[in-house]
């Protein structure tokens, strides 16, 4: 069976599912996970096989603040490559093209392709906002890496979505070395919680992490016209981060009838999605050009027979079919979102149709 290495950073964000995933169910491959640390409270990787550089959190923090991360782990990868390439791994596939950038030097000197999946940040932001410093000194030349690195004829490069596939092509990188290759969703989770599509409650449901581009904030907006003009409507947030607080707070000054649960496994995340009305995810550009890749999410609660609503760049035009199995609107209209999912909340006919549109 042929043989490759997975690369990512950090091993592995409750956020990254998707990578996880597309290794359990590789059937041609046999996959080795490689990283550079691995999280004290990342997602679970028993029964895989994974290296790590760094022995743990603590020693990655010691070596960033003496700033010598970056020599060591080159140096730590350079050093593995015999013992890779003598265990008879053909191929690297890294996840978002930050990563691919540290894995690189392994890959030359392996003499291997190196396929690299972008699937958002990673090419979304612009050019000045890298070369300004704003993702730290080591990256201020990434654009230009990124581009150099590109043209290797050992390098390909997967976009997740046909927005993705365009912004790479707009960063420099040539139409001829990027594929469009969607990420697929499992769809067993809806005989699993025995799905029916009768969704009768007046549940909405935010899946994603807490953070500008999500656009959380425009989902609370439009609750607050929602409760004006529902009983009962009920949002539940899953998932955390930096701006976790600040919309805690604004819930509480407007009285938000909102459930904020934290980062929950995977699983338990499906579950909670089945049983909701409607999922919306109001993704945001910001400043520094980042914007929502696709949104897997959407697909998700599709395949569990519940409609979407979505803002989201990539996923209002892939991700749904607009009016069949959910709707788009345009960034930061939280009027627009508090209309569509009130159509969704009170009609039961009219959820029940999209929902099992979405499933088929």
């Amino acid at each position: 069976m042929n043989k490759l290495l997975v690369f990512r950073t950090h091993l592995l964000p409750y956020s990254e599912t998707f990578v996880l995933a597309q290794v359990c169910h590789l059937k041609r491959w046999h996959a080795a996970i490689l990283g550079e640390v691995r999280l004290d409270n990342g997602l679970s990787l028993q029964g895989l096989e994974v290296d790590t550089l760094l022995k743990n959190e603590e020693h990655y923090k010691n070596l960033s603040m003496n700033r010598a991360v970056n020599e060591f782990v080159r140096s730590s990868l350079l050093s593995k490559a015999n013992s890779f390439k003598n265990a008879g791994y053909k191929l690297i596939h890294a996840h978002f093209a930050v990563d691919a950038l540290r894995v690189y030097p392994l890959a030359k000197e392996m003499d291997v392709p190196l396929v690299v999946t972008l699937h958002g940040y990673d090419i979304n932001r612009n050019h000045d906002w890298w070369q300004n410093g704003l993702g730290g000194r080591s990256m201020i030349t990434y654009p230009e890496e990124l581009v150099k690195m590109s043209t290797d004829p050992k390098v390909r490069f997967i976009a997740v979505s046909k927005a993705i596939h365009q912004r790479a092509i707009e960063f420099g990188i040539s139409p001829s070395k990027v594929t469009h290759i969607p990420i697929g969703v499992d769809v067993s989770y809806a005989e699993k919680f025995n799905l029916k599509f009768k969704q009768h409650n007046k549940e909405v449901i935010f899946v994603g992490r807490l953070t500008e581009n999500k656009g959380c904030i425009f989902l609370l907006r439009a609750m607050r016209i929602l409760q004006k003009r529902i009983d009962g409507v009920h949002l539940r947030i899953i998932g955390d981060g930096p701006l976790r607080n600040g919309l805690e707070e604004f819930a509480k000054i407007y009285n938000l009838n909102v459930s904020f649960l934290g980062v929950l496994p995977s699983a338990n995340v499906m579950r909670e999605i089945s049983e909701s009305k409607v999922l919306c995810l109001p993704s945001i550009t910001i400043g520094n050009g980042e914007s929502e890749a696709f949104g897997l999410v959407l697909l998700e609660a599709q395949s569990l027979g519940v409609p979407v609503i979505t803002s989201s760049r990539g996923g209002k035009g892939e991700g749904l079919i607009h009016g069949e199995t959910g709707y788009a609107f345009d960034e930061r209209d939280d009027k627009s979102l508090a209309e569509y999912l009130y159509r969704l909340l009170m009609d039961d006919e009219l959820a029940h149709a999209m929902g099992k549109k979405g499933y088929a």
